[in-house]
């Protein structure tokens, strides 16, 4: 079920302090993202990713490797940053998903619509 929470998305561990990193100038910002991404956070989460877009970057790479946990809310905000991102004209890569997001772009498709960089 998307956006359960679930053993098989939660690495045994784990840190799940959510965290968001920037990183990079001029033509691409990588945003490295850890931790738990869920409903508590996606907003923030966006609202983090609109305002790197706001410098309009020719690139604009999301580094999911250090994700724990993705629900539902972490979908929703890669679909509608992707779509500013286009109509910016900016390219938007998600890169190197953690095996729990991973799991969520196999099971809701949404890797037909977002560029992934594995």
């Amino acid at each position: 079920m998307l956006g359960a929470e679930s053993d098989e998305q939660r690495r045994p561990g784990a840190d799940d302090a959510f965290a968001v990193g920037l990183h990079g100038a001029g033509a691409t910002l990588t945003v490295v993202i850890s931790g738990k991404v869920d409903v508590t956070n996606a907003d923030d989460l966006a609202a983090t990713l609109m305002r790197a877009l706001a410098g309009r970057p020719g690139k604009l790479v999301v580094d999911l490797a250090g994700v724990t946990s993705f629900g539902s809310a972490g979908v929703r905000c890669l679909l509608e940053v992707n779509a500013w991102a286009r109509g910016a004209g900016v390219h938007f890569l998600v890169s190197r998903p953690s095996t729990v997001v991973e799991e969520i772009v196999e099971t809701t498709g949404v890797g037909n619509v977002l560029t992934i960089e594995r």
